[in-house]
């Protein structure tokens, strides 16, 4: 009766399904609607944003901007979803969602771009350049 063995929940329960079929654990941080925040963020986990950050975020999981949302920053990040307001230079690794109620202004570098319509980009786009690690070099006899 006390040592029973749990029953383990399912592994997907709390998580999110990212881009290219990704399964990913509910967002470790969230910087709330009511919340300003300025300075920089390092991070390994996902971010929600529904406030307003200014400053520089450099993580390696997700980023997303709720609507309602003002990030006035620079990114590097591998995703980003955006619904709210962004500006600043972002770098995005592998892909970047601009949904139809997001604003982009600044200078964007990524991986893919996905722009619903409606929403609004003002700036310079680039696709990132893909980094393919070189064969070693084999010299011939």
């Amino acid at each position: 009766m006390f040592f029973r063995k749990r029953a383990s929940a399912s592994p997907n329960v709390s998580a999110t399904r990212l881009f290219g079929g990704k399964v990913e654990e509910a967002p470790a941080s969230i910087i709330g609607k009511n919340t300003r925040f300025r300075g920089e963020v390092h991070g390994g986990g996902l971010l929600v944003i529904r406030g307003y950050v200014e400053g520089a975020l450099h993580l390696l999981g997700r980023v997303s901007l709720e609507p309602g949302s003002s990030l006035r920053a620079d990114v590097r990040a591998p995703e980003m979803i955006l619904a709210g307001e962004a500006e600043g230079e972002i770098r995005i690794r592998e892909i970047l969602c601009v949904r139809s109620s997001g604003a982009l202004q600044g200078d964007v570098e990524s991986g893919r771009l996905l722009v619903e319509e409606g929403a609004v980009l003002r700036g310079s786009v680039r696709r990132m350049a893909e980094v393919h690690p070189t064969p070693p070099e084999q010299s011939t006899p």
